[in-house]
């Protein structure tokens, strides 16, 4: 087992992750851009530490969640509302409550629900620890292996990516769908 996040597969699979937020978002111009600039400026952490893969795959899943969301969100006004709620100090500014709003929705089902609640409780975690951390560490390996039900054997960084990614596709279908939905009512999005 490897602890290195620069391993063929790991990289393989972040690359991937990147392309898939790309093209997902990617018909929202401001959020490809934000998911690019978020995938560049990470980079050099992804390269170095672990910590930097689950900071980039939570970022990445909080704007797909933002995404989400805005898409249910009524369309007068929606630029001033969506400042207030997703930016500065607002409730929805964090990955957590986007999390939960999601789930009150149903935008995402139970599994998922847990899964992104795991994600990002690795990443706080890597975010408020003193020490260099990595996934095999035992408090994030235990819950690595609780995203994973293949157990032990899946404390890679490779696994929190591909878990990342399983859900980026869920909430990308999700999407297409409620955007699908408002065009055949004759809205726009």
């Amino acid at each position: 087992m490897s602890d290195s996040p620069d391993a063929p597969e790991t990289t393989a699979l972040l690359n991937a992750l990147a392309k898939r937020a790309k093209e997902y978002v990617g018909s929202q111009a401001a959020g490809g851009k934000l998911l690019a600039a978020l995938f560049e400026g990470y980079r050099d952490a992804i390269e170095k530490s672990h910590s930097g893969i689950a900071t980039l795959v939570c970022e990445m899943l909080s704007a797909h969640l933002r995404q989400n969301l805005i898409v249910l969100m009524r369309k007068s006004d929606h630029k001033m509302i969506t400042k207030r709620l997703f930016e500065d100090y607002g409730p929805l500014n964090n990955i957590r409550s986007r999390i939960d709003l999601a789930y009150a929705l149903e935008v995402i089902d139970t599994q998922t629900y847990r899964d992104l609640v795991l994600m990002n409780s690795i990443r706080v975690k890597f975010a408020h620890a003193l020490s260099v951390r990595k996934f095999s560490d035992g408090d994030i390996a235990d819950l690595i292996y609780k995203l994973h039900p293949a157990g032990k054997k899946a404390v890679e960084p490779a696994t929190y990516i591909a878990k990342a990614m399983e859900i980026a596709a869920k909430l990308g279908q999700h999407f297409d769908f409620q955007v699908e939905k408002l065009r055949n009512k004759g809205l726009e999005t």
